[in-house]
C-alpha cells in the first residue's frame, strides 16, 4: 500500500494538485472537493506513476473509471480474466450474476461492471501476495442510492476479508460517501479532515472554493 507520495511535477493531464505532498496516506481516500481540484488528476497520477510514492509492501495498482468505453474495456478484460483462471471464482460474481436481464439500464451496468471489478480484485488477492491499491474515479456517477450502498457494502465487505491488503482511492461529487466514512482527503489542502453533517460537507466545500477562487484570480492578474 501507498504509505506516503510527493508531487513530481506542476501540471498533469487532467489539471493540478493543490498540494505538493501527503506524508501519511489513509487506508480508505475519499478525495474531497469540487470540480476542478485534482481528484480525477490524483487518481490518474497514480495509476500512471507520475508521483514519487513510497509503498509500505509489493503493491499492484487497479483503477476503475466509471465511463462507457471503460466498463465495455474492463468487462473484456474480467470475460478473458475469468475464463483463463477457472479456479478463481470470486464470490461477488455469483452476486453479479443476479443482475442480469435482457436490457440494463445505465445504473445497472455501471453496478455490475463495479461488482464484477471487485471479483478481480479479489481474484488477484487470491492469487498473489502482493497489496491492491483500488482507484475509483467518479464512481458514484450514474448510481441510485441503493446501489452506492450495495458498492460501498461489497467493497467494505472485501476489505474487512483482506485485512491490511487493500488501500482505496474514490473520486466522488457525492455526500453518500462523506456521510459512510467521514474522514475525507480535502483536495484543497492535502489534509485528512473530519465532517459529521451535510451542513459541515457543504460549509467546508464552501469555503474552500471561495479561497479557491481568489488565489486563482490573483494568479490570472
Amino acid at each position: 500500500m501507498i504509505r506516503s507520495f510527493k508531487v513530481k511535477k506542476d501540471s498533469f493531464e487532467y489539471g493540478i494538485l493543490l498540494f505538493k505532498e501527503l506524508q501519511r496516506v489513509a487506508e480508505f481516500n475519499v478525495l474531497f472537493g469540487g470540480n476542478g481540484v485534482g481528484k480525477t488528476t490524483l487518481i490518474d497520477a497514480i495509476k500512471q506513476g507520475n508521483l514519487e510514492v513510497e509503498f509500505n509492501r509489493d503493491t499492484e495498482v487497479l483503477s476503475y473509471i466509471n465511463s462507457d468505453d471503460n466498463i465495455r474495456n474492463i468487462d473484456r478484460k474480467l470475460d478473458h480474466f475469468y475464463s483463463s483462471k477457472k479456479t478463481i471464482e470470486p464470490s461477488m460474481e455469483d452476486i453479479a450474476s443476479k443482475l442480469h436481464a435482457n436490457t440494463l439500464s445505465e445504473g445497472q451496468s455501471i453496478i455490475y461492471s463495479l461488482i464484477r471489478f471487485l471479483g478481480f480484485a479479489e481474484g488477484k488477492l487470491k492469487e498473489s501476495k502482493k497489496d491492491l491499491v483500488l482507484l475509483f474515479d467518479e464512481v458514484d456517477s450514474g448510481l441510485s442510492s441503493e446501489n452506492i450502498n450495495m458498492f460501498v457494502h461489497l467493497l467494505l465487505d472485501l476489505i474487512d476479508r483482506y485485512k491490511g491488503r487493500i488501500q482505496v482511492f474514490v473520486s466522488s461529487n457525492n455526500y453518500h460517501f462523506v456521510f459512510i466514512f467521514k474522514t475525507v482527503l480535502n483536495m484543497y489542502t492535502g489534509k485528512y479532515e473530519k465532517i459529521n453533517s451535510y451542513e459541515e460537507y457543504y460549509k467546508l466545500l464552501a469555503e474552500n472554493m471561495v479561497k479557491l477562487g481568489k488565489k486563482r484570480r490573483l494568479n490570472f492578474l
